[in-house]
């Protein structure tokens, strides 16, 4: 006697951890590179200091911002006094309206030049340190103590927090059957426990060996290590087959 049976058909492929997107930390302006104590795989928050600039090219923007706030603060000040003796002359005639309007004039010209002047320098101050824009991973260290960077070369590089997703490869013969939403397992090689996965992206890109990549992520939170690899399994959907016992055949 045979008997019709649910079965799950699956399709099985190698699966790696790996990052969704990195981020390098670059220097601002030209300067050498000190205090920098960040490794690789340490936690970093976001707006942690990670580094920070000097050297002669930065000590030289800051002497001319500091210079550019002191000599504005000198001009409003001088600007405010004469708006205030003007409007002390102005009932005694000693002064015009248009006089007062002109000082009234130059003080908010002066207060504009200041606030530009302070902005250009708290801005300087933020170029000398580098620090972490999103809390995450330090995948790489790519400047050292002591070494002289360029405006825009990363200083270190970071894997933001929850930047992680399985991509395995699948071949032709699979492709059709592969869609978004589908589940699955992820089995460690390391022999951790099973995980629960999903389709969340197929990139349609061609991977080594004429594989297509299929990305995946976790049902539930999952500490997933960046490397990691393993066996993806996915579902198909069940179909009805016939079985026959073993000692018919």
């Amino acid at each position: 006697t045979v008997q019709a049976h649910a079965v799950t058909p699956h399709l099985v492929a190698y699966g790696q951890v790996e990052p969704i997107s990195v981020v390098p930390v670059s220097a601002a302006e030209t300067g050498v590179v000190e205090g920098l104590r960040a490794v690789p795989g340490a936690h970093v928050r976001a707006g942690q200091e990670l580094a920070r600039l000097s050297g002669p090219a930065m000590r030289t923007l800051l002497m001319q911002d500091e210079a550019d706030v002191r000599s504005a603060s000198s001009q409003l000040d001088a600007a405010q006094k004469t708006l205030a003796i003007d409007r002390g002359q102005l009932p005694s005639h000693l002064s015009t309206r248009q006089m007062v309007h002109q000082a009234e004039s130059a003080e908010a010209q002066a207060q504009a030049a200041l606030d530009n002047a302070q902005a250009r320098l708290n801005a300087a101050r933020q170029m000398i340190t580098v620090v972490a824009p999103a809390s995450g991973t330090v995948l790489a260290i790519n400047s050292s103590n002591g070494e002289l960077v360029s405006a825009g070369q990363a200083v270190v590089t970071l894997q933001p927090e929850g930047g992680l997703w399985l991509r395995a490869a699948y071949y032709v013969a699979a492709l059709n059957s592969i869609h978004l939403g589908m589940t699955g397992r992820f089995t460690p090689s390391g022999g951790g426990a099973l995980m629960a996965v999903r389709v969340c992206s197929a990139p349609a890109m061609l991977a080594a060996g004429g594989g297509e990549s299929i990305a995946l992520c976790p049902e539930q939170h999952a500490a997933w290590l960046n490397g990691e690899a393993g066996t993806v399994t996915l579902d198909l959907p069940q179909r009805k087959l016939v079985a026959v016992p073993t000692r018919a055949l």
